[in-house]
């Protein structure tokens, strides 16, 4: 081998390096955690201050509200109980849950087998403190039980998903799609002008079932909730 073409091959294994090094940084420079436990034990979550961004992306999420329809578009209708396993993406927190009934399945899935969710939520430190939720979003509890409605995750035609995202989904839709079995009580919504003003933390709003300044919007998400308690408990 020549000097020349050392050479040749060193900057290229400097190039990868670099590339992977700059990779590995953007990854992690959202929140700077690799998991959530992490986060959780070092930050105090309770203070940080939420953020709704709207989207209009309709190939991602369904948009009808209602229970019915929201059912029959859904591939996964399941009663999970949410494991203290999560991961952190940019504006995603990757969840690990385990299936306690199975009411409808696509995927053939089984009771007390775990699957991921995708949840559209996530705490960020790029620019403060911030729960950032997709349009109201809301990150549901370590250990409790929830009934969800989940889609498995598009991708390209023809790209073959490994094992793991195959066992990987979102929520149907951004507000209806999960109901905890467990009952709190929640008779308000957002102020659009406390909101705008960032005076709603995470811990005054942990335990609300949905995140929204819309009255009509809460009356739906109970009348859902109401209907489903009464079919399937």
């Amino acid at each position: 081998m020549t000097r020349r073409t050392k050479q040749y091959f060193l900057i290229c294994f400097l190039c990868f390096m670099l590339s992977l090094v700059i990779g590995l940084v953007v990854k992690f420079s959202f929140h700077g955690y690799r998991d959530f436990q992490s986060m959780e034990t070092k930050e105090n979550l309770s203070k940080y201050q939420l953020q709704i961004m709207e989207t209009n992306n309709e190939s991602v999420f369904l948009k009808t509200k209602n229970l019915k329809k929201i059912k029959k578009q859904s591939d996964e209708f399941l009663r999970v109980k949410v494991l203290k396993e999560r991961k952190l993406y940019r504006d995603v927190t990757r969840t690990k849950v385990k299936i306690e009934k199975v009411y409808k399945s696509f995927d053939h899935r089984k009771e007390k087998e775990t699957i991921w969710i995708d949840e559209p939520a996530a705490f960020m430190k790029s620019y403060g403190e911030i729960y950032d939720s997709v349009e109201g979003y809301q990150l549901m509890n370590d250990g409790e039980e929830y009934d969800v409605f989940l889609n498995s995750e598009k991708v390209i035609r023809g790209y073959k998903k490994s094992e793991n995202e195959k066992r990987s989904y979102l929520p149907s839709t951004t507000k209806y799609s999960i109901y905890p079995v467990k009952n709190r009580k929640q008779k308000e919504i957002l102020s659009q002008k406390k909101l705008d003003n960032g005076e709603y933390s995470y811990g005054k709003i942990k335990n609300y079932y949905i995140l929204t300044t819309r009255l009509e919007e809460l009356k739906q998400y109970m009348e859902n909730k109401k209907e489903l308690k009464q079919v399937y408990r």
